[in-house]
């Protein structure tokens, strides 16, 4: 029967379920937002100092692949790390006592993948990522790619807020200041520079 916190052996498997898509969600939120970031930053320093949009294509993409499958493996090293000390831990708290299968599996049920992990990061992140490029490849310059990132930071934010308790308005309000800021710093700083060394 039903204890009204969802422990039943009927709403365990749900359970399960719902804790790895809020695992693998972090995964694509994080892979999703510095894919955009990243990305868009090197459009908006080109463009800070001048530089021909061949050259935000060229570095754009080139950053799409290096950091996206740099990312991927740093999160499949930390999640494959998470998951071997968990397994540590359950082997401990166990001791000498034998394992119960039915506790063993459900445990092992929310153990998320490494490499499940790393893909989403690395999907996300180029998906993502590839956004700001589009209106470049399209000749449609550097005003069309700030509109295309600007409503990207927005909707994943938006997404995110679907596990959480706040508004989606607000958390994509939250995640667009924050791409927004970096993209700032990227243009000042490509402004500056180009200047510095003209």
């Amino acid at each position: 029967m039903a204890n009204g916190h969802g422990n039943s052996p009927g709403e365990m498997p749900e359970r399960r379920a719902a804790s790895l898509q809020v695992l693998y969600l972090r995964d694509w939120i994080y892979g999703g937002m510095d894919g955009t970031v990243t990305t868009f930053a090197v459009a908006a320093g080109a463009a800070g100092a001048g530089l021909s949009p061949s050259v935000v294509i060229v570095m754009g993409l080139a950053n799409l692949i290096a950091d996206g499958f740099s990312m991927a493996a740093g999160n499949f090293v930390s999640s494959r790390a998470e998951r071997d000390n968990d397994e540590r831990l359950l082997a401990i708290a166990q001791g000498p006592v034998p394992p119960i299968p039915d506790d063993q599996s459900q445990v092992a049920a929310i153990v998320r993948s490494p490499l499940t992990a790393a893909l989403c990061t690395f999907a996300a992140f180029a998906i993502f990522g590839l956004v700001p490029l589009l209106p470049y490849l399209a000749s449609a310059g550097f005003l069309a790619s700030t509109i295309a990132t600007a409503i990207t930071f927005f909707v994943i934010g938006a997404a995110k807020s679907r596990w959480s308790l706040r508004p989606a308005w607000k958390s994509g309000l939250e995640t667009l200041a924050i791409g927004g800021s970096a993209a700032i710093l990227a243009f000042g700083t490509g402004f500056l520079l180009a200047r510095w060394f003209a």
